[in-house]
C-alpha cells in the first residue's frame, strides 16, 4: 500500500506511522470482515455514528474462486444486510 501510495487513506490519523497500519489495524478500523452477525454489528455501529447510508460498496479484485466471491456477496445480501437496523 505504502509504494502506491495509498496508505494515507487507510490512517484514522494522518499523523500514525506507516508502520503502525498492520493486517490487524486494518481489520480493527478500516476492512468490514467477519461472521454474518460481527459484520452486521459493525454496520449498525456505523449507521450509528454517521446515520442512515444509502449503499454499500462492496470491493475486491482478488476473488479466485468466483463461487467464494459470490458465497460472500449472497451472505452478504441474503444475510447481513437483514440484521442491518
Amino acid at each position: 500500500l505504502a509504494k502506491d501510495g495509498v496508505l494515507g487513506i487507510m490512517k484514522n490519523d494522518p499523523d500514525m506511522a506507516d508502520s503502525e497500519v498492520t493486517v490487524d489495524y486494518l481489520i480493527d478500523n478500516v476492512f468490514v470482515v467477519g461472521s454474518v452477525d460481527e459484520v452486521a454489528q459493525k454496520l449498525n455501529d456505523l449507521k450509528g455514528e454517521i446515520g442512515d447510508f444509502g449503499t454499500l460498496l462492496a470491493m475486491g479484485h482478488e476473488w479466485d474462486p468466483y463461487e467464494a466471491w459470490h458465497g460472500s456477496m449472497s451472505m452478504l445480501k441474503n444475510e447481513v444486510m437483514p440484521k442491518v437496523a
